[in-house]
């Protein structure tokens, strides 16, 4: 597709300056460029429409990526238990990572519809925390029953409000804080690791976190609220 453009983009800038050259009034040879900046046209839109689908794509294989970045973390915790804390955290770290940028190559593909992936974006923000609770009550770092009430408080809580993205983040952020102290008691090194990943991409994307993230967090919160008085 781009050979074409490219082929088509010369020919025409030819087509444009032959008949000056030649002499001749080049009725003909406009003729012949009219059509050809049609096909340029139809190629340079048809390449940028597949580079957004493409772009859209990519953002849904990063979101599905944590589904199985999920079962690796349990499978993990019920074959190595412990011994296996480095590879949960280095998947821990990746699941992070395509989670703060699956969403910004979404919205920049310009893609103006919803796959199946995108919209259940926190089911898949969700599995992370659900997988890392169940791996730190596999390796008693965590009473199992206090594990499973505070997966059934928030299994009550989402089916009695929906995923609404303030209790999404909450029961992501306490998992995630108790997952960061107890990788501490084991290992100074990852748990830095840890917490250097959130303050860098903290900084990072501060305008947004700032802007964008912390307002609809708030907003939900408060929406919430009024949807609890009504």
């Amino acid at each position: 597709m781009i050979l074409r453009s490219v082929i088509l983009y010369n020919t025409v800038a030819w087509i444009e300056i032959y008949p000056a050259l030649s002499g001749g009034n080049g009725e003909r040879f406009r003729k012949k460029l009219k059509v050809l900046r049609s096909h340029l046209t139809a190629a340079v839109g048809v390449r940028k429409e597949v580079s957004m689908l493409a772009a859209k794509r990519f953002a849904d294989t990063m979101t599905l990526s944590r589904g199985f970045l999920a079962a690796a973390i349990v499978w993990l915790g019920m074959t190595r238990g412990l011994e296996a804390l480095p590879g949960v955290v280095v998947l821990t770290l990746i699941a992070w990572t395509t989670d703060c940028f699956d969403g910004t190559i979404a919205r920049r593909s310009h893609v103006d519809f919803q796959t199946w992936i995108g919209a259940n974006d926190l089911v898949f923000d969700l599995s992370i925390a659900g997988s890392l609770l169940a791996y730190l009550s596999l390796i008693s770092l965590l009473p199992v029953w206090i594990g499973a009430a505070y997966a059934l408080f928030w299994l009550w809580a989402f089916w009695r409000y929906g995923f609404f993205l303030a209790g999404v983040k909450i029961s992501q952020a306490l998992v995630y804080g108790y997952f960061i102290t107890a990788v501490f008691t084991q290992s100074l090194v990852y748990g830095a690791a840890l917490v250097a990943w959130i303050v860098f991409a903290v900084v990072a994307t501060w305008p947004r976190f700032l802007n964008e993230a912390v307002p609809t967090f708030f907003n939900d919160v408060r929406d919430l609220v009024r949807k609890r008085e009504a």
